[in-house]
């Protein structure tokens, strides 16, 4: 017997490093391109800014939490300034400690063999997509593996690992908002597990789990704040979030979400869309289980409860904000992953215990089932590898902007080495527009706290007027312009470089001599030195 669970041990220990093995061949694939997408720029040059002892939303203007600055950071502290590849490695480890995450949830809900396809159909579903999307070491790697250990956590350990589930929800949020909503399956289970038998005592039991909880979630908060709160950043950590949420639901609706959700939907998931349907299936399933287990007035099984809150939670996670872009799905894989393993394997064990197939008709029922159900698994897992992977899989499908192979971004990095070889490494640089892959790739930092320009237009990426080319610079940040001058005339940066005219974020309606205070300041300080394919560099005169 002993013998027995020790080899069904080290059977389960190869099967999990060879699924973790496969998801480092897909995303070795892509770890090497130095910029994956625009936003690991804007990371890297706001870690920069902190490693030279700045503070995010003071001294570097971006509103994503700050918990992302801070791991680039820590890399780059480690492993050397602007050292992408390091990220993205890191960003690897976030995707195989999930999969180990997902594998431990799938095992505990409903054994071994879920949590072993859960775990492969994560580690192939992250990396069959848009590399700018799906390989770039964004915030939303490292939310949803936080996320999910803080599951497990009170999966494993019920009510005494409840504060430190919160704790992990919290930090989550801190790398991105929506990786907070994956405590809905957890709160539903606190729910469902204290509320068993309706008493006094599990009504008390049930708000002290929820205030040790709700404790794990405040303290980082509170951590958070204070540290702000003592570099004297409080206050423009709000201030940028507040504006930047502004311009977000100035610039979305509802019309234009379920378009964005039409449009955006297919086409990031086109890949893996096989295994789409089925959890959706399995979650409709839930549904129907839970509201007929509950019109029987009796109480739904947990399993069913976690699935439908952790598709839900994952749901609300993507569609947040109403643009459904290809990184937004991470909050929803994990879902999504467990509950097509979830479906086959409930499918096979349901079939097994039917007491009407017995004999020959059991075998042909079996196998029948069998076969189909294989069949659609290895088709989907073979389409997904063949849209974003050539043969053998360490070859690219597709090229990114900043990739050495892509011509396309030949004129970013021309410029970038052109600016290395002529200013010296304490030299700073100021970009106008929205590119700030030209700080990352030059090694030079930047001489404004707008790492990008989009506040200063009035602009957000990604809204109804960003791609219907609508002007809106009503919506200019207050003082933002009076920031600008500031910090040029502080930090008198050696070259100001104008990427407007490359349309790059269809920033061509708005190049520099357009705003007088910048037209006037380039006119003052500066000559033009060179222009690369629609770059202009302005170089400061002795």
């Amino acid at each position: 017997m002993n013998r027995y669970k020790s080899i069904q041990r080290i059977s389960v220990f190869l099967a999990i490093a060879g699924i973790l093995a496969f998801t480092v061949i897909l995303r070795s694939v892509y770890i090497n391109v130095p910029i994956l997408l625009v936003d690991e720029a804007l990371y890297a040059e706001i870690a920069n800014v902190i490693l030279d002892g700045g503070i995010p939303y003071r001294d570097a203007w971006e509103q994503k939490p700050p918990g992302i600055y801070y791991l680039y950071a820590m890399v780059f502290a480690l492993f050397g300034r602007n050292n992408l590849i390091a990220v993205h490695w890191t960003a690897l480890a976030a995707i195989c400690g999930t999969i180990i995450g997902i594998f431990l949830i799938g095992k505990r809900l409903r054994g071994t063999v879920t949590g072993l396809i859960a775990g492969f159909l994560y580690g192939l579903m992250t990396s069959a997509g848009s590399p700018s999307h799906f390989h770039a070491a964004n915030t939303e790697i490292f939310s949803v593996c936080i996320a999910v250990w803080g599951l497990w956590i009170y999966i494993r350990f019920k009510s005494l690992g409840i504060f430190f589930s919160g704790i992990l929800f919290s930090v989550s949020a801190l790398f991105k908002q929506p990786g907070g909503l994956l405590v809905l399956p957890a709160a539903a289970l606190v729910a469902l597990d204290s509320l068993g038998n309706n008493t006094k005592q599990a009504l008390k039991a049930l708000l002290f789990r929820y205030a040790a909880l709700i404790a794990g979630i405040i303290i980082p908060v509170l951590i958070v704040i204070v540290y702000f709160m003592l570099q004297h950043a409080l206050y423009d950590l709000f201030m940028v979030g507040y504006w930047h949420n502004v311009l977000y639901m100035e610039g979305n609706d509802l019309r234009y979400g379920i378009r964005a959700a039409m449009q955006n939907i297919p086409h990031f998931i086109h890949s893996t869309m096989t295994f789409y349907i089925i959890a959706l299936v399995r979650w409709i399933i839930s549904v129907v289980i839970i509201a007929v287990t509950f019109c029987k007035k009796k109480m739904p099984d947990a399993r069913e409860i976690f699935y439908f809150f952790f598709f839900l939670a994952g749901f609300l996670g993507l569609s947040l904000g109403l643009r459904f872009e290809g990184h937004y799905f991470f909050f929803l894989i994990p879902a999504v992953a467990l509950l097509a393993a979830d479906a086959v394997v409930c499918c096979f064990m349901n079939w097994r215990t039917e007491s009407w197939l017995t004999g020959k008709k059991s075998f042909i029922v079996r196998f029948t089932v069998w076969s189909v159900a294989v069949s659609i698994y290895v088709t989907g897992v073979i389409y997904a590898l063949r849209n974003n992977y050539s043969w053998p899989l360490s070859q690219r499908q597709y090229l990114v902007v900043m990739d050495p192979q892509n011509t396309a971004g030949r004129v970013f990095r021309y410029t970038a080495e052109y600016i290395r070889k002529n200013t010296s490494p304490d030299d700073k640089i100021f970009v106008w527009g929205f590119c700030p892959e030209i700080y990352t790739l030059s090694d030079r930092r930047t001489a404004s706290r707008f790492v990008f320009c989009n506040f200063l237009i009035g602009q957000m990426t990604g809204d109804k007027f960003y791609y219907a080319n609508i002007e809106r610079l009503d919506r200019t940040i207050p003082g933002a312009w009076d920031k600008l001058m500031s910090d040029l005339n502080k930090n008198k940066p050696e070259y100001i470089v104008d990427v407007s005219r490359t349309d790059y974020f269809k920033y061509l309606p708005y190049p520099a001599e357009r705003f007088y205070l910048l037209r006037d300041y380039l006119k003052a300080y500066y000559k033009l030195e060179n222009k690369f394919g629609g770059i202009y560099l302005y170089r400061r005169l002795p």
